[in-house]
């Protein structure tokens, strides 16, 4: 099946490459220049279960070099005094993979390069409704 993404951000990349190793066609339109993609955001922390995806994205995947294990997160008030802190050390040993932060532009970059190589066609600089001739629904009109 032929399909087109609208939104070249994480998500999309994702399902993009998700859809291909399926065996569909897939082509991903982005109203964003690719520089300027590669700039928005600062960081973000992906849990377990994103963390488990990645590896299953690309098995030669390096957790240890893409990120900062995070082995918790602190609640400060705006004077910077602690008011909780949620304990993420076990991650690994209870869901099978660490809590990992790494810079957005990181992830952006190794997922376009994922869904280059499957040969996923990505297109800048395009507004959704000039990227989409047609949309097709199942019988299920889903």
């Amino acid at each position: 099946m032929k399909i087109a993404i609208i939104g070249a951000g994480v998500a999309g990349l994702t399902l993009a490459i998700l859809l291909t190793d399926q065996g569909h066609t897939v082509s991903l339109h982005e109203r964003r220049s690719r520089d300027a993609l590669m700039t928005e955001g600062l960081f973000l922390t992906l849990a377990p279960n994103g963390t488990r995806l990645l590896s299953k994205l690309d098995p030669g995947f390096d957790l240890a070099q893409a990120g900062i294990p995070t082995t918790g997160i602190a609640l400060l008030d705006e004077r910077g005094h602690q008011l909780g802190f949620f304990d993420q050390s076990d991650h690994q040993e209870i869901f099978g993979g660490p809590s990992l932060t790494l810079a957005r532009n990181a992830l952006i970059a190794m997922l376009l390069g994922w869904a280059e190589r499957r040969g996923i066609t990505v297109s800048f600089d395009r507004s959704s409704a000039s990227s989409c001739s047609s949309v097709a629904a199942n019988r299920r009109g889903s």
